[in-house]
């Protein structure tokens, strides 16, 4: 199913030239050229929007907004947005770890194939069968490992 849309598509180079026709500062085009080629068009849009006046269809921006203002807001999100993930990264492991230790010491090693430990029997046998695919799909040494014991 093809969704109409009626803009066409834009050179890089048309790119940089329609946010600087918008009223964006840019000291060096060739870098913003380059954030374009790694970033794209519309994803930086979610960063410039609140520096233009969106009720005007031209996008002006507001005076005095600069390329490197928008760059650093960017940066700012991404290393945010990483720093996030990686600690959430650590939470779920951590929980992870505590569920199984605690799950295997109260139940056995094998506490999450029983029914009674979960809501639907139906979703936990159809995730066990997943399960059993992936693992005997598995080459991982922890895997092979596992399998030779």
């Amino acid at each position: 199913m093809s969704i109409p849309y009626s803009k066409p598509a834009t050179s890089l180079a048309d790119q940089v030239d329609l946010l600087v026709a918008r009223g964006l500062q840019v000291q060096d085009k060739q870098a913003l050229r380059v954030f374009l080629v790694r970033v794209s068009f519309y994803r930086l849009r979610g960063f410039t929007y609140p520096f233009q006046d969106n009720a005007n269809p031209a996008h002006p921006f507001h005076p005095g907004i600069t390329w490197e203002r928008i760059q650093a807001i960017y940066e700012f999100d991404h290393a945010l947005r990483l720093a996030v993930l990686g600690a959430m990264e650590d939470i779920e492991i951590a929980l992870r770890t505590q569920l199984v230790l605690h799950m295997s010491l109260a139940q056995g090693a094998n506490w999450y194939e029983d029914p009674r430990n979960f809501r639907s029997a139906s979703n936990l046998a159809a995730d066990l069968d997943k399960l059993r695919q992936e693992w005997e799909r598995s080459h991982d040494e922890f895997a092979k490992h596992h399998k030779a014991v």
